[in-house]
């Protein structure tokens, strides 16, 4: 019995709840002052928010059935129209023939959630075409309001990283459909230096991902999208460099000085000439500069100031041959030169140093880096995909 009552009155409730958001759409469309258009809107959109499924369906039966346009009006206008050709008599029926419906949306978007609700109420809205066609009606306007709310001139393009916000990047592992994220880890592989991700944003719902883009940096054009999905497959250089810069500058046993590119337009030979294409391309190539030179420079200036006894210089470019030879014979600095290209020596260099040795696989593996390095702000753990070399016998 109780419970028969508590129904009872939960109908009850609900019945009202839907009448109160009735007579506020009405009073929305009739009453004018903007600060009493954006308390009904307020109270319309809250109201609605509030009902059941059921009470939902019965709203947008209602706004189907009586937020329509005066048919007399429209006939007689229409028919005014059709003898008289005017512009005026035109701009008077496009009036009469838009369905109140359409107005009743506008002002409830006045407040600022009102176009967040009135998306997810087309999507309420989408799942009872099929049973009940008379809402292709409601939902044509709202896909008319919408489709220009959110032309593109709205919205804005941001670039999104591993420190935006954690609702933001939960959005994305969720809204993902084509390529599907697994999970914060395969997340993140995207995120990852030699990556890109693009987000569109509409200034209405500013934490809603409208639209994004995956991108990844590579040396060249994949033949299939299932190795950059895979979160164990291959890193990409720009990964590994920065992976790699972070750990070493986090173990506080050397100083990262970098380099930088520079971009040039260059003329080359095709590899294949012929046909009316010419014998040769325009190529933009990206070219690594000043790394050497700092170093050079780094390792005169340091060995002048008297800040070490001896150095080991990593390295198989030529371009250091003097710098190592102003260290190594004008100030009399042992100079270690350690050629990380097996079966490869540059002749100047090696002449220019005190001593030569070249780098080992066992070497390598001597020198690795902890698996696992903390820092102040995250942890860096070396990806499973790095190779590992076998230690010798």
């Amino acid at each position: 019995m109780f419970e028969r009552l508590r129904q009872a009155s939960a109908a009850q409730k609900e019945k009202t709840r839907l009448k109160l958001l009735l007579e506020a759409c009405d009073r929305l469309l009739t009453e004018a002052g903007e600060s009493i258009s954006q308390k009904l809107a307020s109270e319309g959109l809250a109201l609605y928010e509030d009902l059941t499924p059921e009470s939902k369906l019965s709203f947008f039966l209602t706004l189907a059935e009586r937020f329509n346009p005066d048919v007399n009006a429209v006939r007689d206008i229409a028919a005014r129209y059709a003898q008289s050709g005017e512009a005026q008599d035109l701009i008077d029926l496009m009036g009469k023939a838009e369905p109140p419906r359409q107005e009743l949306f506008r002002r409830l978007n006045q407040v600022p959630h009102g176009c967040a609700v009135l998306v997810r109420m087309r999507m309420t809205l989408l799942q009872h075409l099929k049973k009940h066609p008379s809402l292709r009606l409601v939902d044509a306007d709202l896909q008319h309001l919408l489709s220009s709310w959110f032309n593109p001139g709205f919205l804005s393009l941001e670039s999104l990283n591993w420190q935006s916000p954690a609702g933001l990047l939960e959005k994305i592992i969720a809204h993902e459909a084509v390529h599907e994220i697994d999970g914060w880890a395969d997340l993140r592989r995207r995120l990852e230096p030699d990556r890109r991700l693009f987000a569109y944003f509409h200034p209405a719902l500013p934490n809603e991902p409208l639209i994004f883009v995956e991108v990844a940096l590579l040396a060249e054009m994949p033949s299939a999208i299932a190795p950059l999905l895979d979160r164990k497959g291959c890193v990409g250089v720009a990964t590994k460099q920065d992976i790699w810069f972070r750990a070493l500058s986090a173990t506080n046993a050397a100083q990262v000085v970098l380099g930088h590119h520079v971009r040039q337009l260059r003329l080359l030979p095709r590899a294949e000439p012929g046909g009316t294409e010419g014998s040769a391309v325009k190529v933009v190539q990206t070219i690594e500069k000043g790394s050497d030179v700092n170093l050079a420079v780094d390792l005169v200036d340091r060995a002048h100031r008297g800040r070490f006894h001896a150095a080991a210089v990593v390295s198989n470019d030529g371009d250091l041959r003097r710098a190592v030879e102003l260290v190594s014979r004008g100030l009399s600095i042992p100079v270690l030169v350690v050629n990380p290209q097996p079966g490869r020596q540059s002749r100047g260099l090696a002449a220019a140093a005190t001593d030569v040795r070249t780098v080992r696989p066992n070497d390598l593996v001597q020198s690795q880096l902890p698996e696992r390095i903390e820092t102040a702000t995250d942890v860096i753990h070396k990806p499973s995909a790095w190779w590992r070399p076998v230690r010798e016998s």
